[in-house]
């Protein structure tokens, strides 16, 4: 009977696992301007400016494209924007629109343009490697050496699963809904391996008590 049990837990968990990655492929990862091809920008007033004066220049320049601004050089009295796309008539309409607003005398010549491509899904989560790997063999050492009355590999197989699963439905929620991928995605994914590994502790600690 246990193993029936066993069998057809394997064969839910496979077909879940098989409906959450075809989801995946069929609508893919959305990734925020940060993570995309985009155009920065960079303009250099010598003021001192507020975000929230350059976010009403460029809700009027850019209409309704996704804008991110920040200050820049050492004096923080640069802007720095980032956005999918700029053309000419933009560049000079966002450059007027300064100047009326503080006085300056700035021209197109003066705004420095970067392209930049696509960050891969790969290279975003390549500074986690190490951390990851090292505190996985940490974490499954702990489970093997506390819980091994239990049975070393139903331990490890719980685990694995458990984390697998919950990886590839945060996944799937993502793509599912459209959810841009941006700086704490990665976060949110370690928040949710650390909250596994708690429950699965306090599960385990009830069973051997």
């Amino acid at each position: 009977m246990q193993k029936s049990v066993v069998i057809k837990t394997i064969i839910a968990f496979t077909i879940a696992i098989a409906i959450c990655i075809c989801i995946i492929l069929i609508n893919k990862f959305q990734y925020s301007i940060d993570y995309s091809k985009n155009v920065r920008i960079e303009i250099y007033t010598g003021k001192k400016f507020e975000i929230n004066e350059i976010k009403e220049i460029t809700n009027e320049v850019f209409k309704n494209q996704e804008t991110v601004i920040q200050k820049a050089g050492a004096f923080q009295d640069g802007i720095a924007i980032t956005l999918k796309m700029i053309d000419d008539a933009q560049k000079e309409n966002l450059i007027i629109k300064i100047n009326e607003k503080y006085e300056t005398e700035l021209t197109v010549e003066d705004i420095e343009v970067y392209y930049n491509s696509n960050v891969r899904g790969r290279d975003l989560i390549a500074n986690y490697y190490w951390l990851a790997g090292i505190s996985g063999i940490l974490i499954l050492a702990f489970f093997v050496i506390r819980y091994h009355k239990l049975g070393i590999i139903k331990v490890l197989g719980t685990i694995l699963g458990i984390v697998l699963l919950g990886l590839i439905l945060y996944l799937t929620l993502i793509s599912l809904f459209g959810i841009e991928v941006n700086s704490i995605t990665i976060p949110s994914m370690i928040a949710i391996l650390i909250f596994s590994f708690a429950y699965l502790s306090s599960c385990y600690e009830k069973k051997v008590k």
